[in-house]
């Protein structure tokens, strides 16, 4: 299971977008089903669940569990952080931490 952490540029928290977590969070290239949104946001993409949580200073953690290949739960993780980043109007950072 690939974990990752993300956040902005400069280290600052995220704001919190106009258009909602489940907005700013999903890539807009892929059918991806939203199955739960309550401090911990996950969503369903392929067979994976991709699950994103408050980190420590400003940050996010993703985690990716399920079917999803190591370089097909990064090219995920980048889509959602490049929408983060267009929803946000921050520039964004992202490293993997496991898997």
């Amino acid at each position: 299971m690939p974990e990752y952490v993300i956040g902005t540029a400069d280290g600052d928290d995220w704001p919190v977008p106009a258009v909602g977590l489940a907005a700013a969070f999903l890539p807009e290239s892929h059918g991806c089903e939203v199955l739960q949104d309550d401090g911990l946001f996950v969503f369903r993409f392929e067979r994976a669940a991709v699950g994103a949580s408050r980190g420590p200073g400003g940050t996010r953690y993703v985690d990716a569990e399920g079917a999803l290949a190591p370089e097909a739960a990064d090219g995920i993780v980048a889509r959602t952080v490049c929408r983060l980043a267009a929803t946000s109007g921050r520039r964004t950072v992202h490293h993997r931490i496991t898997g």
